[in-house]
């Protein structure tokens, strides 16, 4: 029976992933952090006193209890005032991250670190994109085309993960996906549940008109999206199975949206 350790369950992608660990037998023990309320605490979780904020000794000092870890889900994301210091705090939360762990030989045992980042390496930020994307493109960073991007933290991450892993003997996977529809509790950047929001107040109004809040750029542009669910469920067959070790795997539900598709 493997024992995980979950980095970053509040959000989107960590709550789907801490459900599906929940019920797949094949995960009798999960450590998860940093901890926050979750009506199954008592079944098979046990919580990490472990914070985003902490530095590399209060880290060490938190995971002492954790024992040896066959997987590691890190879904951890800190936001910053712009992207500098979005890129700063990510990167060094997870140089904190792998050093503490480092340091107590949690990594001894493990058999593979999922990495689940999003699909904003490839710029869709700075406009309309390529729909989907996939796993040659570039990413968007300083030494692409001679052009100056905004920062990003994405391939740092990448880079100190792959470098971990090889030091380490153990497997990586990173998963990049796109708009990605799910709920977790206190957690806004949730673009079903915003839309649910709009329609509803829409609704309410005289005339229960749905006018679309933006420009026609944004009407007419096409999107791709993954179910929360459905990227938990790749990021469980991802960390076991054999032969899936050390990609970076797209993650969408193959069809192409707009959001003039959803008014039509």
């Amino acid at each position: 029976m493997a024992t995980v350790l979950l980095f970053g369950a509040e959000g989107i992608c960590g709550r789907a992933i801490l459900d599906a660990l929940i019920k797949d037998p094949t995960f009798a023990h999960i450590y998860v952090a940093p901890p926050f309320s979750h009506p199954h605490h008592k079944r098979k979780i046990q919580f990490v006193p472990l914070n985003f904020e902490d530095d590399q000794s209060t880290m060490v000092q938190n995971l002492d209890q954790v024992p040896k870890i066959d997987y590691i889900f890190y879904c951890a994301y800190r936001q910053g005032a712009g992207p500098s210091e979005v890129r700063r705090l990510n990167i060094k939360l997870m140089i904190n991250f792998l050093v503490a762990l480092n340091t107590f030989n949690h990594l001894r045992d493990l058999k593979r670190f999922i990495l689940t980042q999003d699909f904003w390496k490839y710029g869709p930020y700075m406009g309309r994109m390529k729909q989907p994307c996939e796993e040659t493109d570039p990413s968007v960073c300083d030494d692409l085309e001679g052009v100056s991007w905004p920062p990003s933290y994405h391939d740092v991450q990448q880079k100190l993960v792959k470098e971990a892993a090889a030091r380490g003997g153990w497997e990586w996977v990173i998963t990049y996906a796109h708009n990605v529809l799910g709920h977790a509790p206190n957690n806004f950047p949730n673009p079903a549940l915003a839309l649910g929001i709009y329609a509803a107040t829409s609704k309410a109004m005289p005339g229960s008109e749905l006018p679309f809040p933006g420009n026609m750029e944004s009407y007419r542009n096409f999107n791709t999206w993954v179910s929360s669910r459905h990227l938990a469920k790749f990021c469980l067959w991802a960390a076991t199975a054999a032969g899936a070790g050390e990609p970076g795997v797209q993650c969408h539900q193959r069809r192409r949206r707009t959001f003039s598709d959803l008014v039509a």
